[in-house]
This record gives C-alpha cells, structure tokens and sequence, in this order.
C-alpha cells in the first residue's frame, strides 16, 4: 500500500506558494463579486427607470350622423366595441376616424349590422402607412331599426368590401 501523507514530511515553498496564492486569488474573486452584487443592490431603486413593453393599439372616433344631421348616440360598450342603433328609413352618415392614442400603424374596424337574429360585418380597413386615417360611408336602413356595432382591430382585414364614400344598405329582410 502506498502512503498517501506523511506528517513529518514537508511541503516545499514553491508549492506551498502556489496553493497560499490560488486560495488569496479565490477569496478576492468572491469579495469583488460579493461587493459588486451588493453594490448593485442598493444602487437600483424603482426610480432607475424602467423599459415598459405595451402592446399596441388602435382605436378610432366614430361619428354617426342622420340625413338631418342629427347626431346619433354612439354607446361605449368597454373593450374598444361601440354600438349604435340606426332608425328604418333613414339615411346616415357615419365617419370613422383613427383617434390620436392609435399607437399601431394599420387596423380594421369591424361593422356589424343586426336586426333581430339576422347580421351582416363589413371590415372597413384604414391604413396610417397608406394615408388613409379616415373613412366616411353612407347607410339606408331597410327592414326596421337596426344595431351597428363597431369594432376596431389591429392588423390588416382578409377582405374590404366597403371603400371611403361608398353607400351601403342594410336590408337584412331580404332573402339572399
């Protein structure tokens, strides 16, 4: 069997050297590590700043108007999705406008006409990258009162059936 330590023998300097200096470099690295985390600790504070991430959105002004030009009560009914309730036999104006809190560059709004249990959705497209902030439309209502409901959405719309001044109208009577 071979002797692993022999407590009478020595250590030479060179390598007793060596082992006293790997330990003191192993100490200073944790100090300098310790001190610089507790450095940071205390150095950051809520009032450092921070980088904020939000999602963006799109939202829009909608202005309905009667051929009169009465205003029509367009209700915010929370999630960005807005109703308003459009009289038989009446003519209207509506504008939609991308409001001044948009934060994304394109979006949609999705226009849905109801009465009773029948629905009709138009996509209505507005594209800030193509200029186009505004869109007004004109709707006749046939076949009693009908509820609009208007949804903008981010993104671009798989389809636009309905341009910047076009007439549209709603007769949701009638059989297709």
């Amino acid at each position: 069997m071979k002797k692993i330590y022999d407590s009478n023998e020595r250590i030479s300097d060179k390598a007793f050297t060596r082992s006293a200096l790997a330990g003191l470099l192993a100490i200073l690295l944790c100090i300098i590590a310790l001190c610089s985390t507790t450095y940071a600790w205390f150095v950051v504070d809520s009032g450092s700043g921070t980088n904020v991430l939000a999602g963006s959105r799109y939202s829009l002004n909608i202005k309905v108007v009667d051929e009169y030009g009465n205003k029509v009560l367009v209700n915010d009914n929370g999630n960005d999705v807005f109703t308003c309730t459009l009289t038989e036999g009446k003519k209207y104006t509506v504008s939609l406008v991308t409001s001044n809190d948009t934060t994304a560059k394109n979006g949609y709004c999705d226009v849905a006409f109801s009465v009773g249990d029948e629905m009709h959705t138009e996509p209505i497209s507005l594209d800030a990258e193509k200029g186009i902030e505004k869109m007004t439309f004109y709707v006749s209502v046939v076949g009693g009162d009908t509820v609009v409901t208007f949804e903008p959405k981010l993104g671009i719309s798989a389809a636009t059936n309905l341009y910047n001044g076009d007439e549209l109208v709603i007769d949701l009577t009638a059989e297709n």
